[in-house]
């Protein structure tokens, strides 16, 4: 009857071990975090969806609501012969129009509802009035134009460096595959047998050492490597397309404040004046 008790310490690559599986956990957790926020902006873009269709439907529906009044002065001038019926007819057709388009906005409303009740789970309600919607934007707008982006902070980014540190940790892991890797073993025999000479009791110890001649982790080492290499560059061409894009979207900011003073400025302004002639 023999029992034994082995014993591999792994003394070599523990550490780099467990270093590896705490960085795989933080760049999951980066992950998670990095949907979470993924999430939430496309949360907010729908909200601005539903900002701009609510504005769009009030603007329309002003503009619906003038373009009735003048094809009644229209028809009342052609019954008393002081307008052409061609006219009657151009401001029908642009009646038309706008009520095409206010269908168009009621159904840009309805679908950024549906967007947004598929983030939260329930049914998103519109904004109260137009105020309610400019003020959300005009939050936005200022914000994107005053913050101070923070790239190397982005979750995904966090991410990439924590995927990194663990390939450089599993390259550690597998060059210590060169230094061999001890077994002890502890064994106690009681043998019934002793007619023969042998022992009644014996308890043994014995060292045990595999040395890596021909595989000692290579393959394992540029497999690691390169996985450390992707992920560095992927990180250094994220930063680098994220600040092109923030660049691109500020300039496009700046033209759309450049356009919006200009509807304000010239032509809202000339378009009521020839609505009040």
């Amino acid at each position: 009857y023999s029992v034994g008790l082995t014993i591999h310490p792994d003394l070599a690559r523990r550490s780099a071990r467990m270093e590896r599986a705490v960085h795989l956990v933080s760049a999951a957790e980066a992950q998670r975090r990095s949907s979470v926020r993924g999430q939430a902006l496309l949360l907010l873009r729908t909200l601005g969806d539903l900002a701009v269709a609510t504005l769009r439907l009030a603007a329309d529906l002003r503009l619906t609501a003038q373009s009735r009044s003048a094809l009644v002065r229209a028809r009342e001038r052609v019954k008393t012969g002081f307008g052409p019926p061609l006219d009657a007819d151009r401001v029908e057709i642009e009646v038309l129009r706008l009520e095409q388009q206010l269908a168009a906005d009621q159904g840009d409303l309805l679908t950024a509802e549906a967007m947004c009740g598929q983030f939260i789970g329930r049914r998103c309600a519109s904004f109260p009035d137009e105020q309610e919607a400019r003020k959300f934007l005009a939050h936005w707008t200022v914000r994107a134009e005053t913050m101070t982006p923070q790239i190397e902070l982005r979750p995904d980014l966090q991410a990439l460096d924590a995927q990194h540190a663990a390939a450089l940790a599993e390259d550690r892991q597998a060059y210590a595959q060169r230094i061999p890797d001890p077994t002890v073993r502890i064994g106690y025999m009681y043998d019934s047998f002793v007619a023969s000479g042998n022992q009644q009791n014996s308890l043994t110890v014995s060292l045990s050492a595999p040395l890596a001649v021909v595989d000692h982790g290579q393959a394992s080492r540029q497999a690691a490597q390169s996985r450390a290499h992707r992920f560095a560059e992927q990180k250094r061409l994220t930063m680098l397309s994220s600040q092109v894009r923030i660049n691109s979207l500020r300039r496009a900011l700046s033209m759309q404040r450049l356009r919006l003073r200009t509807l304000q400025e010239q032509v809202l302004p000339r378009g009521q004046a020839l609505l009040r002639d």
